[in-house]
């Protein structure tokens, strides 16, 4: 019982850190974007 909790936590990690890297290069796109207009 302590393993799924365990691989719960984990997935629920990982899948926090994936959003984070998708958000950190949305972020990206948007200032290149913005530098390429100005």
């Amino acid at each position: 019982m302590d393993e799924k909790r365990d691989v719960k936590r984990q997935q629920t990690w990982v899948e926090a850190e994936l959003e984070d890297s998708f958000d950190e290069e949305l972020e990206m796109e948007i200032d290149d974007e913005r530098i390429s207009r100005e």
